[in-house]
């Protein structure tokens, strides 16, 4: 029995459905090196002929929106810190002011209520305030002086000897002394009245001295709001 061969033009060629792989390059489906296995696609092609991969875009253009924005954030954060300090430097600013316009009245001057106790003359409450002068029975010119700007008053011997004293009482008030030391004048210091209603009494004692120069004995005058100053 003879038998036919067949030859190399006669074998049938694998066709796609005969269970074999035509020959030829296995095709790629591994991705790229250095991707993520996030950003890997299934290898499939779709209808459009490209390959259906999982669009990796969005992730990257997120981490890179999340990298720029921290800048922003942290500039948002220091201007918010900014602002914070700003508004609460205004407040302090603005409370202490208030405070200060809120507060009580700063304390008296001199000329005015403060004078009390102080020189009429270094304080400059002499060159203005009035006198009064009993032109009777005053050996040493005893005299009471006041002024209204001050709010004081004070005595004064204007024609004694060294060793006299002079002082000046306020009723319900201060009492001011002042010794003569050279020459023949002396003042008390002031001591405060309300103008409006107010008796100082002003006396004189001589020295005890054995060469005193004067002979007259201890005496005193009295002055109101009303007495004839002048």
């Amino acid at each position: 029995m003879t038998g036919t061969n067949a030859g190399p033009d006669d074998a049938t060629p694998p066709g796609p459905d005969d269970g074999q792989r035509p020959a030829g390059p296995e095709p790629r489906t591994a991705a790229r090196a250095g991707d993520d296995a996030d950003d890997r696609g299934s290898g499939e092609r779709g209808e459009d002929g490209e390959r259906d991969r999982a669009p990796a875009a969005p992730r990257t253009r997120w981490r890179r929106l999340r990298a720029s924005g921290r800048p922003r954030t942290a500039a948002l954060w220091l201007g918010g810190l900014a602002g914070t300090a700003a508004v609460a430097w205004v407040t302090a600013v603005s409370t202490g002011l208030a405070d200060r316009l809120l507060a009580d009245d700063p304390p008296p001057a001199c000329p005015g209520e403060a004078c009390d106790g102080r020189n009429p003359q270094t304080a400059g409450c002499g060159d203005d305030a009035f006198s009064y002068i009993p032109q009777e029975d005053n050996p040493v010119a005893l005299q009471i002086r006041h002024n209204p700007a001050c709010h004081a008053v004070w005595g004064r011997i204007a024609a004694g000897e060294p060793g006299d004293v002079v002082t000046a009482e306020v009723t319900d008030g201060a009492l001011r002394t002042a010794q003569i030391s050279v020459n023949r004048d002396i003042f008390t210091k002031m001591a405060g009245v309300d103008n409006d209603a107010f008796t100082v009494t002003v006396c004189a004692t001589p020295t005890t001295r054995e060469d005193r120069s004067g002979d007259w004995q201890p005496y005193c005058i009295s002055a109101t709001q009303d007495a004839p100053w002048y």
